[in-house]
């Protein structure tokens, strides 16, 4: 009996199950959800030498025009 019922992967059962007769499709974002859930991860997308360098500069960048800080303009008594 067991042999009988396939087993199907996750996400087409719960396509299944809000969808009746039609094709499933899940969104991206239900899909990423539903891969967070399961522990599957997609391939990360290494960074380019391009993408490495602005990386550098901005870094760069933020430490030489690093922001002051914020000045109150509460009265403080001296």
């Amino acid at each position: 009996m067991s042999d009988e019922i396939q087993k199907i992967p996750p996400y087409q059962r719960l396509q299944s199950l809000f969808s009746e007769g039609e094709e499933p499709v899940l969104t991206d974002k239900a899909n990423d959800n539903i891969n967070k859930l399961l522990g599957i991860k997609e391939k990360e997308i290494e960074p380019s030498i391009w993408d490495k360098i602005k990386k550098f500069f901005s870094l760069i960048d933020g430490k030489i025009f690093a922001k002051n800080s914020k000045i109150s303009s509460r009265y403080q008594k001296r």
